[in-house]
């Protein structure tokens, strides 16, 4: 509809088909790319503002100042930057919940640096897989109270996969 009145902003498209919108300057491949002489806690509060502008709902909840913080103490100044990095060695193809595992990683690591005060974050892996195998998410919606890494939703789709799996191998298709 290029061209007519009909025309959409690329914007409206994304969120039309895929309810979320990133600007350029939003993007991982960009800030990844930013030159080391930028300032890459500025150019991050400018990617989430960029979100939150159209995303609503997410406005005042992203960490916009916090790399600031992180960027004034030389000890700490390049971990934005090696964060960036260190997530671009993650092949394309990788499958899996690869990103939630990560999340329980640093959870695990910073409850373990905290002590008693650090708390527990997430349900172990295991747990939430013996929760899934108790209710058996066949079909209807799923419920996790505690969407923190989405272990819950993760678990259920691979609960639903080996169970398809085992019904195409015995000739019954649901």
């Amino acid at each position: 509809m290029k061209g007519t009145r009909r025309e959409k902003k690329l914007s409206e498209i994304a969120i039309e088909k895929c309810g979320f919108y990133l600007p350029d300057h939003a993007r991982y491949d960009y800030l990844l790319k930013l030159p080391e002489k930028e300032d890459i806690a500025k150019a991050l509060k400018k990617a989430m503002e960029s979100i939150e502008e159209y995303r609503s709902e997410l406005e005042g909840v992203l960490p916009k100042d916090e790399y600031f913080r992180l960027t004034r103490d030389p000890k700490t100044k390049t971990i934005p930057n090696s964060l960036l990095k260190n997530f671009a060695n993650i092949p394309a193809d990788t499958s899996g919940d690869l990103f939630g595992q990560i999340y329980e990683y640093f959870l695990a690591e910073f409850a373990r640096s905290e002590g008693q005060k650090g708390g527990e974050f997430f349900t172990p892996r295991s747990v939430v897989r013996l929760m899934v195998e108790i209710i058996e998410p066949h079909g209807g919606k799923v419920f996790d109270p505690a969407c923190g890494s989405g272990g819950m939703f993760v678990q259920s789709g691979h609960f639903i996969e080996e169970h398809r799996k085992e019904l195409s191998a015995n000739g019954n298709q649901k």
